[in-house]
């Protein structure tokens, strides 16, 4: 794990614009205060904001949390994609990989077929775009095998409702929940 100190104590929101610069440009920052250049030497993919007030980045160095004051990195392999629900950060890694981290700790959680490219959890369970498959991973039927949904290279997810999404799927947009939309 590669641990960052950080001068003084930027706030989380700070570190939200910080962190999406790659270029230290003045006239970006005009109008903010406090805003810091947290790592500018990565290509940022997605931020998440946990139940806990840290801030995740998934960037093609790895996994990061910040918490104000230092950045704690516990993956160091190309992420492409991450989430956060009520338990677990969710992150779709770029080689088909999904790990689940709790607090530090990731573990690989599935592999799905293809690169993964958008994942959203749910109350029920986690749903995997991928340049493979929409793919359904059940948290409430852990032993089931995940159900793939539209055997067709997803790109975009967006949560729907409590257990749902919409999918976009080449032209298609699909809206598809557990048990039909």
């Amino acid at each position: 794990m590669r641990t960052h100190a950080i001068l003084g104590h930027a706030a989380a929101t700070a570190f939200l614009v910080a962190i999406a610069l790659t270029h230290s440009k003045a006239a970006y920052c005009e109008g903010f205060v406090n805003v810091q250049i947290v790592c500018a030497a990565m290509a940022v993919r997605a931020l998440a904001h946990d139940q806990h007030g840290l801030v995740w980045s998934a960037s093609d160095r790895g996994i990061c949390r910040f918490d104000g004051k230092e950045l704690l990195c516990p993956v160091d392999k190309p992420v492409a994609t991450l989430r956060t629900d009520e338990s677990y950060v969710w992150a779709g890694m770029a080689d088909g990989v999904v790990l689940q981290i709790r607090g530090l700790v990731p573990r690989i959680w599935a592999h799905v077929q293809g690169q993964i490219t958008s994942l959203v959890s749910s109350r029920s369970g986690v749903w995997v775009a991928s340049t493979g498959a929409l793919t359904f991973f059940d948290l409430l039927k852990p032993n089931q095998a995940p159900v793939q949904v539209w055997p067709e290279a997803t790109l975009h997810l967006a949560k729907r409702g409590v257990d749902g999404v919409f999918a976009a799927v080449g032209k298609k947009l699909l809206s598809v929940g557990p048990g039909g939309p």
